[in-house]
């Protein structure tokens, strides 16, 4: 059963979310307007009060970040996304809930990053897939939220871009996405860097329509028998560092 509530203060799309348990109430950052211009808002609701606020703008533009948050620290971390310019971005920004102020001092991941499959596992973030410079990539990184540092994790099985992730335990889980190079459109998704701005954004609207198109569903094996669903089920990941 779905129940309607307040609505955000604008339309948007592409943002991601993050509920804070410290103060209830869930944070959604960035994001495409209407007219797919790359926002860097940041939007409160009260889920007592089902309103909406504005808080303390992000230091910069994004959509498409990875954003996860630590309960024991209570704060909420905005990683990499796509920038105003439709460039894949690597900053580690740490917002505070409580006082709803922006750290832009953390560890940037070591290579640009956007449409992250995203999972925290205690203090460890990771950030699975993206976009890409010429399609989706295997990349996989982990944030340790204590140390303020970045270390490269076993790639994903096959390119992936806009995944869900989510941990269980010990484990993540990259469940779904795309390529947004595979098909006969890939060619303009690799020549997204050099285009214009309104061409990007008319492309990077095809892309979030087509690339769930792009699903392979053919089942790999992967390290020490841990299973791999390509397509509409999952993979499975331990934490564990890349071989190699």
């Amino acid at each position: 059963m779905w129940t309607t509530l307040a609505s955000l203060p604008q339309a948007l799309f592409d943002a991601r979310a993050a509920y804070a348990a410290n103060v209830n109430k869930i944070y959604v950052f960035g994001g495409l307007d209407a007219g797919s211009n790359v926002l860097n808002t940041t939007y409160i609701y009260d889920i007592a009060t089902d309103s909406w606020t504005t808080g303390t703008a992000m230091p910069a533009a994004r959509f498409f970040p990875a954003v996860a948050y630590y309960g024991a620290n209570g704060k909420i971390y905005v990683i990499g996304g796509v920038d105003g310019s439709f460039l894949e971005a690597n900053q580690t920004w740490e917002y505070d809930p409580v006082a709803d102020t922006w750290d832009t001092s953390r560890t940037s991941i070591p290579v640009a990053m956007g449409g992250s499959a995203t999972s925290i596992v205690d203090q460890n973030i990771y950030v699975a897939g993206s976009y890409g410079a010429t399609g989706g990539t295997t990349f996989h990184y982990r944030y340790d939220i204590l140390a303020d540092s970045w270390m490269q994790m076993a790639d994903v099985p096959a390119p992936v871009y806009e995944a869900a992730g989510a941990a269980v335990g010990s484990h993540t889980y990259v469940v779904g996405g795309g390529n947004p190079a595979v098909g006969a459109w890939g060619h303009e998704a690799s020549s997204r860097r050099s285009c214009s701005k309104s061409a990007r954004r008319a492309l990077q609207h095809y892309l979030h329509l087509r690339y769930l198109q792009q699903y392979m569903g053919e089942r790999t094996e992967y390290k020490r028998g841990a299973r791999f669903y390509r397509g509409n089920s999952y993979w499975k990941s331990p934490d564990r560092r890349r071989r190699g």
